[in-house]
């Protein structure tokens, strides 16, 4: 994976020392990115030990909890009309 940032550093040197400035918001965005790095590695790495872990398929967990039906779909749930907003 490829990120690209576009940054307005602005380099320093002080008593030999290198350091770069960053407007908060490009520093902000660095940090954003670096935070879903770490999620994704820690998802990879979780992902990875409990490969081998035991599991249940869909079907194992409706025989076990006595699920008939599948759950109500969202297009076949009828909702109340919205109460009038006319004034007499």
């Amino acid at each position: 994976m490829k990120y690209e940032i576009d940054l307005h550093r602005e380099p320093l040197s002080k008593n030999g020392k290198q350091s770069v400035v960053l407007p908060h918001v490009e520093f902000e965005a660095i940090q954003e990115e670096l935070d879903q790095l770490e999620d994704l590695r820690a998802l990879r790495e979780a992902k990875a030990t409990d490969a081998n872990a035991p599991g249940l398929s869909l079907s194992e967990v409706k025989q076990r909890y006595g699920i008939k039906q599948p759950f109500a779909r969202l297009q076949n749930v009828r909702r109340p009309a919205p109460p009038s907003t006319s004034h007499p």
